[in-house]
């Protein structure tokens, strides 16, 4: 595996700034991420990351999911009867 495609992924997947991991830290989060059945969630990712490397800066750039009620405001202002079939 490519370790500095690796960190820069995890750079970007976990929004982080700020951090100074070793090769050998890169190689053990490598290896725990092969172990994994299927693909992590962000707090997943983000707990084996700290269990290796213990700290890092990032932004976040959570928020509240609104689509659903994004989606639901949209149907609701649609005019009756005016169904796209």
């Amino acid at each position: 595996m490519n370790l500095d495609k690796l960190k820069k992924d995890l750079e970007r997947a976990l929004g982080i700034t700020k951090w100074s991991p070793s090769k050998a830290e890169l190689e053990e989060i490598a290896k725990r991420l092969e172990e994994l059945n299927g693909q992590p969630g962000r707090a997943e990712l983000s707990k084996i990351v700290l269990g290796v490397v213990k700290s890092y800066e990032s932004y976040n750039f959570e928020g509240i999911d609104n689509s659903d009620l994004v989606t639901l405001f949209s149907l609701a202002k649609k005019p009756a009867g005016s169904d796209d079939k």
